[in-house]
């Protein structure tokens, strides 16, 4: 058995050494290939819309607004955290697109910070939600933050191609 997988180790490795250049695709094959590709994906759009649906759907279905106002199990610290740090990254990330698209303004050249603080407060809040969200909902608060997570930079994201910006 095993002089049969060493075997099989040296003839793929021979193989690959071996310059074979009888694979050559016409520029016709190339486009072809291309529009079958670009055919069988999914409108990033679409799949937008299908994230923030599941979103809305968590935040209804668990009523975490509820839960996070009147659960006795739910931490008011960890509450004011998680929401200081989704207004930071909220607030900066609405800056640059402000200036990048009502001011002109190259956000990355005037505020190199920016992304990164944007990055670090939205982890921060995430895992701040997860740790908020824990008493009540067990290690079901994970999926349910990140779902809501990604939902909610989903929305953003596609809000100014649904307002038409």
């Amino acid at each position: 058995m095993m002089q049969d997988s060493s075997h099989v180790r040296r003839r793929v490795r021979s193989s690959l050494q071996e310059e074979d250049d009888s694979f050559v695709m016409t520029r016709d094959q190339v486009d072809e290939l291309r529009g079958a590709v670009e055919k069988s994906k999914i409108s990033p759009l679409f799949t937008s819309i299908i994230w923030i649906a599941v979103g809305a759907f968590i935040l209804h279905y668990f009523d975490l607004s509820r839960v996070l106002m009147f659960d006795s199990r739910i931490s008011s610290w960890w509450t004011t955290t998680s929401l200081a740090l989704l207004g930071t990254s909220v607030m900066v990330g609405s800056i640059c697109v402000f200036l990048q698209v009502f001011a002109n303004v190259d956000y990355e050249k005037k505020l190199p910070w920016a992304i990164p603080l944007c990055t670090f407060t939205g982890l921060a809040s995430t895992i701040s939600f997860m740790i908020t969200f824990f008493p009540a909902f067990g290690f079901l608060s994970i999926p349910l933050v990140v779902v809501c997570t990604i939902s909610g930079i989903l929305t953003l994201g596609t809000l100014p191609s649904l307002v038409g910006l």
